[in-house]
């Protein structure tokens, strides 16, 4: 069946201006501030281990991107996702590069053992190496997977226990029983460093106001991402201008607009076994 997105999350983002608390990529600490801010919610940048776990007990989302190791990374993470399953604050995780090493492959599966995560949003290689398929990244950028993205999509979401969202020319979001493809967003955004990144992040605002309807809240901000990107993209003006002008969407979209232009095809849910 078709539909749009879920209804009255960015208007709640708005109204409760949520705190997201991320240990990010540095290379785009920049576009994951300024397009959550932009959405409406509040940020907080914590990564030293001395702060890092007492600022994300005060978020009401946190967001975890494997995606530049320092010194001492992998151990705060741990400890700050530990402390969110106890508190059940909800964790968005994006393996940025999963696959082109064993450290941040080992890193994400363990982040995914403390049970702290919600979210995991990547792209098809990411997601398929977090579930034991096959596949081929070049830095953080997909080459390919063995399987098809929607199968590696609930595949994840199975085993881990999370909703899944993984990013291509079509966008999908499973949660083991459920299965929706996105057709909104640019293929300029795949030119643009950062907007992967900046997608996960934007879904920490939406973690953070969903209650128990994760998928929804998912499909939603995959949604209201890809809405924003191809308003920004109309400019015309390239990869060089994309980032700012994808803010300046964000921050004007609305409720109403992604119920009228979201492309969604959501499949009927499956019984539980």
């Amino acid at each position: 069946m078709s539909g749009p997105a879920g209804d009255g999350l960015i208007a709640t983002i708005r109204e409760r201006r949520p705190l997201v608390h991320m240990i990010t990529n540095l290379v785009s600490m920049a576009a994951c501030a300024q397009t959550v801010k932009s959405l409406g919610a509040a940020t907080i940048f914590a990564h030293a281990a001395e702060e890092a776990t007492e600022i994300a007990e005060t978020a009401d989302a946190v967001v975890l991107n494997v995606g530049t190791s320092v010194p001492g990374m992998d151990r705060t993470v741990l400890r700050v996702a530990e402390a969110c399953a106890a508190r059940s604050i909800p964790v968005v995780l994006d393996p940025l590069g999963s696959g082109a090493s064993r450290f941040r492959s080992n890193l994400a599966r363990a982040l995914l053992d403390t049970g702290a995560v919600r979210m995991v949003s990547g792209n098809v290689a990411e997601l398929a190496d977090l579930c034991g398929v096959p596949s081929v990244i070049r830095g953080a950028d997909a080459v390919s997977a063995t399987a098809p993205a929607d199968e590696i999509c609930q595949k994840l979401a199975e085993s881990a226990q999370v909703t899944a969202a993984v990013s291509g020319r079509t966008d999908y979001v499973g949660d083991g029983r459920q299965l929706a493809a996105i057709a909104n967003g640019h293929p300029v955004m795949g030119q643009v460093v950062g907007t992967g990144s900046a997608r996960s992040a934007v879904l920490g605002a939406f973690a953070a106001v969903a209650g128990e309807d994760m998928f929804t809240a998912t499909v939603t901000g995959v949604c209201v991402y890809g809405i924003a990107g191809e308003l920004a993209a109309a400019t015309g003006r390239g990869p060089g201008y994309f980032l700012p002008e994808l803010c300046n969407q964000l921050s004007v979209i609305d409720d109403e607009v992604v119920a009228t232009r979201s492309q969604v095809t959501t499949s009927a849910p499956r019984e539980a076994p």
